[in-house]
């Protein structure tokens, strides 16, 4: 959108910061890698496109809500997705986090828990999921089971 539009960017240490290419409609929320391939997501649309090296979508995976959140871990991709209400004066935010498996033909989320906090982005350590809670302005760290 006007001046929000969104790119795709590399970093290396010798050559710095190099935009690649631009996000889908040029809106896109979270970024995360498999070890092969990127999936960039787009929050209201609950996409989350696959895609190569140059920026081909080579898929698109539909989580059925609002995403504000992805990773993977043990080869599988975690997302928290929801509502955040943001047009509903006074009602909560509402995130799951869910767990799909991206091999599958046609991919479905399972939801696994609640998120009882207004979370914002999701990475893993190897060992603990970590996200943001955006209002307390806190760093939030747990484990969920295999």
């Amino acid at each position: 959108g006007l001046n929000d539009d969104r790119y795709i960017y590399r970093y290396t240490a010798d050559e710095g910061f190099r935009k690649l290419f631009p996000c889908p409609e040029l809106t896109g929320s979270y970024l995360s890698f498999d070890g092969e391939h990127y999936y960039l997501s787009q929050w209201y649309k609950g996409d989350i496109h696959q895609f190569d090296d140059s920026g081909k979508i080579l898929r698109t995976i539909n989580v059925g809500a609002e995403i504000c959140g992805h990773t993977f871990a043990r080869g599988k991709l975690y997302v928290l997705r929801g509502k955040e209400n943001k047009d509903v004066p006074g009602k909560s935010e509402e995130w799951r986090i869910a767990r799909l498996d991206v091999h599958d033909e046609k991919p479905e989320p399972e939801d696994l828990a609640t998120v009882p906090f207004e979370s914002r982005s999701l990475t893993f350590d190897g060992e603990n999921f970590w996200s943001n809670h955006r209002t307390a302005n806190e760093v939030v760290s747990f484990s969920i089971s295999s």
